[in-house]
């Protein structure tokens, strides 16, 4: 639990206790030499103001002389003693805890001051994403330890540059290189059907197997080109989500029929800012998904909400779902949910397509999350958020 605390609050309690055990120290050892002159000077003192007493103060009755008693007199310097010395403990305490109060105070305004470039540098640090890794923070003039922290995060971001510019790069070209290979070959196997219309079953199913795998791998080349895209269009236009749909919907026509899906499109005239062509395929890989792992005969609803800040769109199907402890994995490069997905031909995806949602979601500022149907059936629902630019 301590460490969880702030620097700022450690650093404070810590002040506070170290001023508590010294002030508490310190006011101990000085009530016990108060007292000790205290003891030492009423001694001195004592008995000449009872000699003075007695020689000064007779109590005169009539028919009778009295003197007061020594003892007595005794008494109340002590009892005065005891009143002075009891006000000099409180006073000392009170002085203590304001001495405390004030170095506490202290501590903490000084210690703020001093982490103020900490703040900074953990705000750049947070704002630091794939895009600026390229650019260094600047270094504080101050020759302290954040600066040698603010040194190492910028030799930190130059190492996973490198790192992630190789991968950029090597995904590129080992998407590049497959892509000629692939297609000859894809083309060979359709050469090869026409030219033996007559083939065994045997002969039929190995070659047809063979021309989806061969399509399944032209599809995931074509996708590892997509991801390693850097997408920094920044031609934003307001978009019909309807029209967008619709759109998309006309292109998949063929699967939704071959599945016999029943699709709602959205019909409200709600607006969506952004790329259009990136939007399109990220809404494409969405939709494709809902119809690839949706069931025979399911069902797909869209429907767009918006706000004067956002734009809601919630993709609806009754597909196999996601396992919520996989949710936040799927969106990672060439992940699969194998146990809910099979990976067969005519239905297993080469992973990538969430993750290219993901990465275009986020050039856009938006959120994307699955979600349970909201009215219990199987299947899934992604929801994905868009905020809306706001005017300068």
């Amino acid at each position: 639990m301590f460490d969880r605390i702030p620097i700022r609050i450690k650093f404070t309690a810590m002040t506070m206790i170290i001023l508590t055990v010294c002030c508490l120290g310190l006011t101990v050892f000085t009530n016990m030499s108060a007292k000790r002159m205290s003891i030492n000077i009423a001694e001195s003192t004592i008995p000449a103001a009872s000699i003075n007493q007695h020689d000064n103060q007779a109590v005169e009755i009539p028919g009778i002389t009295m003197t007061p008693s020594v003892d007595a007199v005794d008494n109340q310097v002590r009892a005065e003693q005891e009143r002075l010395l009891k006000q000099y403990y409180i006073s000392s305490v009170g002085y203590m805890l304001v001495i405390i109060i004030i170095g506490g105070v202290a501590a903490y305004y000084f210690s703020g001051k001093g982490l103020t470039s900490l703040k900074e540098l953990n705000k750049k640090m947070k704002n630091s994403s794939v895009a600026t890794l390229s650019e260094e923070l600047p270094v504080p003039p101050s020759n302290d330890e954040i600066a040698e922290l603010t040194e190492s995060f910028n030799k930190m971001k130059h190492q996973l540059n490198d790192s992630f510019i190789f991968q950029q790069q090597f995904s590129a070209n080992v998407a590049h290189e497959l892509r000629t290979p692939l297609t000859v070959l894809n083309t060979k196997l359709e050469v090869f059907k026409r030219k033996n219309p007559e083939m065994d079953e045997t002969s039929e199913v190995l070659v047809t197997d063979l021309t989806k795998q061969v399509a399944r791998l032209i599809d995931m080349g074509e996708k590892l080109l997509q991801l390693t895209n850097d997408y920094t269009s920044e031609e934003y236009s307001s978009i019909i989500a309807s029209d967008l749909f619709e759109s998309i919907a006309s292109d998949l026509k063929d699967r939704l029929m071959d599945k016999e899906i029943q699709l709602t499109l959205p019909t409200e005239s709600h607006v969506i800012e952004g790329d259009l062509d990136l939007l399109y395929q990220a809404f494409y890989n969405l939709l494709e998904n809902s119809i690839k792992y949706n069931k025979q005969q399911g069902i797909i609803s869209i429907v767009t909400t918006e706000s004067a800040d956002e734009t809601v769109v919630n993709i609806k199907d009754t597909g196999c779902g996601i396992p919520k402890s996989q949710r936040e994995d799927v969106f990672k490069t060439l992940y699969r949910v194998d146990e809910a997905r099979n990976r067969d031909a005519s239905v297993g995806g080469s992973g990538l397509g969430l993750a290219i949602v993901k990465k275009i979601i986020d050039k856009h500022q938006g959120q994307i999350k699955l979600l349970d149907n909201i009215d219990g059936t199987q299947g899934i629902t992604v929801t994905v958020v868009l905020p809306k630019k706001k005017e300068a």
